[in-house]
């Protein structure tokens, strides 16, 4: 994986070095939890995130659309089931994103 960018405020785009395998992206999964500044505090109002996933035809950016982001918010994307059309996994599978503020 290259970039994660926030697009918008109904979620994220994410772009690979590699084409990804369509049939893959179903596997992605995404729940968030409210940030808070204090070192070990507990994750406090975690959900599961209702998500649409849209792939590019050339299969190097995959779009991850919530109903909408919250600001404070720890976003953590679970991408261990994304391959590539070779057949590679990611070298690493989560990604976590600390949203300050939205647009």
């Amino acid at each position: 994986m290259s970039t994660v960018a926030v697009v918008a405020d109904d979620g994220f785009e994410l772009s690979f070095d590699e084409p990804v395998a369509a049939d893959s992206i179903g596997t992605v999964k995404v729940d968030s939890y409210t940030y808070h500044q204090e070192y070990g505090s507990p994750k406090l109002e975690q959900r599961d995130e209702p998500l649409q996933t849209v792939l590019d035809d050339v299969g190097r950016r995959l779009r991850l659309r919530l109903p909408k982001l919250g600001k404070r918010r720890v976003y953590v994307m679970d991408l261990t089931g994304i391959v590539s059309r070779t057949g590679r996994s990611l070298l690493g599978g989560r990604v976590y994103y600390t949203l300050e503020a939205t647009r």
